[in-house]
């Protein structure tokens, strides 16, 4: 499941894309490379400029591996509760905080 993890390719019309959770990988102006995980969004890229905007970013060395445990054990009750009822947006609401929450899980393993 990746957000941005390829090259965007600069075409002569902009281009939109649709961003799944994945992790962003960006060259900053200071010439260092930095990473994000990032939540659902979208990318924008045109004239040699991208423009992502997502629901939410962490910094890799910023995750915080027991609050995304926390988070996880949290969402799993959630949704659990929610499929019994007739809330589908909680339903939808606690699915996304689960994503989230394993995405965040696994990228805190990988450091």
């Amino acid at each position: 499941r990746a957000a941005l993890d390829r090259a965007v390719i600069i075409a002569r019309a902009p281009v939109v894309a649709d961003l799944k959770v994945g992790r962003l990988r960006a060259l900053l102006e200071d010439g260092t490379w930095q990473t994000w995980a990032t939540q659902e969004g979208f990318a924008q890229a045109s004239n040699s400029t991208a423009t992502v905007v997502v629901e939410d970013a962490v910094k890799l060395e910023d995750i915080d591996a027991a609050a995304a445990a926390e988070l996880v054990n949290e969402s799993t009750l959630r949704v659990e509760a929610a499929k019994g009822g007739t809330d589908e947006a909680e339903l939808r609401a606690a699915e996304r905080a689960l994503e989230w929450g394993e995405h965040l899980t696994t990228l805190a393993a990988e450091r």
